[in-house]
């Protein structure tokens, strides 16, 4: 059994990711969406093969925003009104609220689940 105290803005869903292994398929995701979001579920473990892993989640602020940086995320799920609150804001004089953008990296599958076109682009001919 997987337990931790506290909310899940805390270390052990912001940050800690679950593998789990059964009959040669792997499928990993975040300890919060596991355990966090419906702690109520449980999950049967039958020759499965568990592993819990850190991979750090973060984002970038630049722009009109108070401090530019890469941010941790400090939660498993993140807005992107939380997100620039942990930027510091929107700098009043400088930004544009229409114009906000938050990037953070994503693997290619995950890309393509959300429908973004991941295809790539053939470079133009300068010849």
């Amino acid at each position: 059994m997987v337990t931790t105290t506290g909310t899940s803005t805390g270390a052990a869903g912001a940050e800690t990711w679950v593998l789990l292994e059964r009959k040669r398929q792997a499928r990993d995701r975040p300890f919060g969406a596991w355990f966090m979001s419906r702690p109520t579920i449980s999950t049967c473990i039958r020759n499965d093969t568990i592993y819990l892993y850190r991979e750090p989640q973060t984002f970038l602020a630049f722009g009109a925003v108070g401090t530019q940086q890469q941010f941790p995320f400090g939660a498993w799920r993140l807005s992107l009104a939380e997100a620039i609150s942990r930027a510091g804001g929107l700098v009043d004089v400088q930004a544009n609220p229409s114009a906000v953008f938050l990037y953070r990296g994503e693997a290619r599958d995950v890309a393509e689940a959300m429908g973004i076109d991941c295809t790539p682009t053939k470079a133009p001919s300068f010849l």
